[in-house]
């Protein structure tokens, strides 16, 4: 008699294809995923040690500035854990990073369509005395800002940034003004066309009305391969005090379809809408 077994925690559409599933139904294109329920190294004042690589290409994100730490915060969402900025100011010192670049991630170019996924929560007003930007995720060179970045500008609106390593560079915002103590599913895509109608983001499983910030074809490479970085970009910290849930980065652009059984999944898990 043959075998059998049973799968349980997904719903099957009748061709067989998952209707929720998490990032794992999309591998190998998952070049980096972290979520902050799983994986996480704290020292005894909950100071994040390291971020697990949940792909299991070993991309840890770790305390790579060896004294301003992430914290694990517990019980912050739908009773799972989250890491944190604690910082009051936004001078970015307070990051999590990959020890060093990452291979994979170095061939990214104007023309490498990517998916910047993430899910947040905002704990304090998007207000940064003055700095324009917040970062959740970035590959690239640091105070430089080239290569690829989602970011959270003061208003409260996402933004993805492309940009060369010496000519031109992508940007486009959503229109959400993302409100505070609100969880949120991002998914930011792009499409590998270097224009900037080819970026593209969803808030809980929506497309967003997209505004250009920035819209100059990049000429040459995105930036010389730099570590995969969270909670900081250049001098400028991810929102003081806010929450980081789920972050990843693939280099696919992910289909709507694709996009609407993540949010679901991702709404399961973490009762984000």
């Amino acid at each position: 008699m043959p075998r059998a077994f049973r799968l349980t925690g997904t719903t099957f559409t009748r061709p067989g294809l998952p209707t929720l599933f998490d990032l794992s139904f999309l591998a190998p294109n998952v070049l980096a995923w972290y979520a902050a329920d799983q994986q996480v190294t704290v020292d005894g004042s909950s100071n994040v040690l390291s971020w697990g690589d949940l792909t299991g290409n070993g991309n840890a994100l770790l305390n790579t500035s060896g004294t301003n730490y992430m914290k694990q915060v517990l019980n912050v969402q739908n009773g799972k854990a989250a890491v944190q900025n604690p910082a009051t100011t936004n001078a970015g010192t307070n990051y999590l990073s990959t020890a060093s670049a990452v291979a994979s991630l170095g061939s990214f170019t104007s023309a490498t369509p990517f998916t910047m996924v993430a899910v947040i929560k905002a704990n304090a007003a998007f207000a940064r005395s003055g700095q324009p930007f917040g970062n959740i995720l970035r590959n690239g060179n640091a105070n430089a800002l080239s290569g690829v970045q989602l970011l959270i500008d003061g208003l409260g609106k996402v933004n993805i940034m492309i940009k060369g390593a010496t000519v031109g560079q992508l940007g486009a915002k959503g229109s959400t003004t993302l409100i505070v103590n609100t969880p949120y599913n991002i998914i930011a895509t792009y499409d590998g066309s270097n224009t900037v109608a080819g970026i593209q983001v969803y808030i809980n499983g929506v497309a967003e009305t997209m505004t250009a910030a920035f819209s100059t074809a990049i000429v040459g490479a995105l930036a010389a391969n730099g570590p995969l970085t969270v909670g900081a970009i250049g001098n400028l910290n991810f929102a003081a005090t806010d929450y980081l849930l789920e972050v990843a980065l693939l280099n696919i652009k992910m289909s709507a379809a694709q996009i609407a059984n993540l949010d679901a999944a991702w709404n399961q898990k973490w009762a984000t809408h």
